[in-house]
This record gives structure tokens, C-alpha cells and sequence, in this order.
């Protein structure tokens, strides 16, 4: 998607996203070892060349389909990336309408209370449930926060700052 679309990643890094990354192919759980370091660093590097600036590219990665090898891991845990998961899913990758969408993302973050929503931003359902879901996250007092790497000198490039959504 990267490779693909750099204007847009550099107008989302432009507005104060953090971009994380992903693998550049997707699947890694058949893959042999070197395989899969390549496709995480493919999808690192492409994600770099799209921002114009490998460094502006946050040490952060969730493994595809939540299946996290532990050679992978122990790969990302070498270059000092931090491995994201999630708490809950809407299933927008599903063939469900927006409304469904919303309504699961709901139902199971009131149900949990807090944590990581996964949404994936290629879904057209996901961006026409998206603005509802922030209203209703915003109404029902949940925040959705920007996490960043630590500034440099502060720690670890894997240290946070700021937590993750949480509730009043």
C-alpha cells in the first residue's frame, strides 16, 4: 500500500500520524526465516522510501492475521521494534456493512472497557463507520490516543509515550 500510495501516507504523517508497519506481502506463518525478515524489511523500507525518510517510519509493527512467529518476533525484538497486537476486532474484513462494523466495535469495546481496535483502513465499510465510531467513542467518553516512540535519548526506541485508549 505504501508503494502504492505514497501522497497519502505522506499527507497522514503530515497531519501527526505515527507510521508503523506491517509485512510487504502479508502472509509470514509459511515462510522460512529469512524469508519472513525480508518481508518485514521490505514493508519497512517501502513505508521509508514512500515518507521521503526511513527514519520518520515508527519502530512499530503488527504481524498479519495476529500470527506472530517467534523467530519474527525475536527479528523485530533485534532492530529494536515494538510488536503490536490488538485487544479486539470489528471483522471490517468481513463482508459486513458499515453498520455492522460499528455496531461490533461497540459492543466489544463496552464489553472489554478499553484496548487496541483493529481496523483496517483499505476497507471502504471501515471508513463509512469510522466517523459514527468516533462520535459514539467521543460521546461515551473513551480517547483515542496518539501513541509515539519515546524522544530519542529517553529510553528504549521501543519505550511509549502516552497509553493507549482508555476511558474517564
Amino acid at each position: 500500500m505504501a508503494d502504492s500510495y505514497p501522497p497519502l501516507l505522506r499527507r497522514i504523517r503530515d497531519e501527526g500520524h505515527s507510521i508503523g508497519t506491517h509485512t510487504q506481502d502479508h502472509p509470514l506463518k509459511t515462510l522460512s526465516v529469512e524469508r519472513m525478515k525480508r518481508e518485514i524489511d521490505d514493508g519497512i523500507e517501502s513505508v521509508g522510501r514512500a515518507l521521503g525518510n526511513p527514519s520518520e517510519v515508527a519502530p512499530f509493527f503488527r504481524f498479519p492475521g495476529l500470527i506472530h512467529p517467534v523467530p519474527a518476533e525475536d527479528y523485530l525484538a533485534s532492530k529494536r521494534i515494538m510488536v503490536w497486537s490488538v485487544d479486539l476486532v470489528a471483522d471490517d474484513w468481513r463482508r459486513i456493512s458499515p453498520d455492522q462494523v460499528l455496531k461490533r466495535a461497540l459492543i466489544r469495546l463496552e464489553k472489554r472497557g478499553r484496548g487496541i481496535l483493529l481496523l483496517h483502513d483499505i476497507q471502504r465499510r471501515t471508513t463509512l463507520a469510522l466517523p459514527r465510531l468516533l462520535a459514539a467513542l467521543k460521546a461515551q467518553n473513551y480517547h483515542v490516543v496518539h501513541v509515539v516512540p519515546a524522544a530519542s535519548g529517553v529510553g528504549d526506541s521501543g519505550q511509549l509515550m502516552g497509553e493507549v485508549g482508555s476511558r474517564l
